[in-house]
């Protein structure tokens, strides 16, 4: 037992040298931070407002019943994809229908009557204009021309009543025609179907709303711009728009102006169209935009990722190269900046004359930096605002 106590206090002896031997060597940290820079860039650019705004879709309705009628077929959901002229809903029609055959089958007999009238009247105005060419003989006395003559004249009265008769047939089945064809609702442009309040077997009067959808193909960006903008209109419309939702990102350069002031919001609309590939967004989705405003002038950008905020205020790390111990090595040293304005994911920054065009400021490693600390760049990038991060 002995033996076994001396034996662990050694190990305990031995162990603890170790310790002390650690601890007594001498340390450096060689270890530089890896990073990644971005070059600075100078571009010609208007100033810009940070505004807020929502998605809508260009075209937006609430379809409506034209008749009145129980509903016999429903083709769509909510959610479902249409096309422009796709039947969304049906109403019974078997009424129409047998409407639309009796009034037909009028129509074809009314044209009957009215080629018997022309026939007739063509008939009696030959046989007076034959009377008449024997009256200069005195063959035929006056009576029996003016007999002939009302004839004629009555026959072409019956003939005209016949046509205009046919006419009002005709408009009476175009009307039914019409009938038939709002018992069916139909989109009216290609979107995507929101809600539908209409049910199998209901019934839906005139007016009565049944099916709602947007255009799914066509987005606008509604943008609240405060009305002191409102002297820079021209130059609003005149420039790009940089719109973000969320981790996305879109241009347009198609603007117009709502020129009303909201009178709670004080601020007016500017709407953007959204490109193509937007259609992944949805209606009401918030925003934020970009919007330019004021002459255009030249102004240093860095990436976004690049602005560190801390105890220190806002600035940037500006990769340099210093001397130590006789070797040249980079650092990382801190810029004092002031943001104007965002672009993208791009910072427009107050001329300082600490930056100039050219300089590499980390974007990737920066939220670890102290002061002038060493550095490793990894990767070289050259963006701008025009490319995407």
């Amino acid at each position: 037992m002995l033996s076994c106590k001396v034996k662990s206090y050694s190990h305990c002896f031995i162990a603890v040298g170790m310790v002390a031997m650690l601890f007594a060597m001498p340390w450096s940290v060689s270890a530089n931070q890896i990073v990644r820079v971005n070059a600075v860039y100078q571009f010609s650019t208007s100033p810009s407002y940070k505004a807020v705004g929502h998605v809508r879709a260009k075209e937006f309705a609430n379809l409506a019943a034209a008749e009145s009628g129980l509903v016999s077929e429903v083709a769509v959901n909510p959610g479902d994809e249409v096309l422009k002229g796709d039947a969304l809903l049906s109403l019974d029609s078997a009424r129409l229908r047998a409407l639309l055959a009796k009034q037909k089958s009028e129509v074809e007999r009314q044209k009957h009557i009215v080629l018997q009238h022309k026939t007739i009247s063509t008939d009696v105005e030959s046989d007076y204009q034959a009377l008449r060419s024997t009256e200069v003989g005195g063959a035929v006395s006056q009576q029996v021309l003016r007999n002939a003559a009302a004839k004629m004249t009555s026959s072409k009265t019956e003939y005209e009543a016949a046509k205009a008769l046919l006419e009002s047939y005709e408009s009476e089945l175009a009307l039914l025609e019409i009938r038939l064809f709002d018992s069916v609702i139909r989109a009216p442009f290609d979107g995507r179907v929101t809600e539908r309040t209409a049910q199998l077997g209901e019934w839906l009067s005139i007016g009565e709303s049944a099916i709602a959808m947007y255009s799914s193909n066509q987005l606008e960006a509604w943008i609240e711009v405060p009305a002191r903008f409102s002297p820079h209109i021209e130059q609003l419309k005149s420039q790009p728009i940089t719109v973000r939702l969320g981790e996305l990102t879109y241009v347009s350069d198609q603007v117009r102006v709502v020129q009303n002031i909201d009178k709670s919001s004080g601020a007016f609309y500017l709407v953007a169209d959204l490109p193509k590939e937007a259609m992944k967004v949805f209606p009401g989705m918030n925003l934020t935009a970009w919007v330019s405003y004021g002459e255009r002038q030249p102004l240093l950008f860095v990436p976004q990722s690049a602005i560190v905020k801390n105890h220190l205020g806002t600035l940037v790390y500006k990769v340099v190269t210093a001397q130590s111990e006789g070797e040249s090595e980079q650092q990382a040293v801190p810029v004092a900046v002031e943001p104007l304005f965002q672009q993208g994911n791009f910072v427009a920054l107050a001329a300082d004359h600490q930056l100039v065009q050219g300089d590499q400021v980390v974007v990737e490693g920066n939220l670890r930096l102290l002061g002038n600390a060493p550095v490793t760049v990894i990767e070289t990038l050259t963006l701008t605002h025009m490319n995407k991060m």
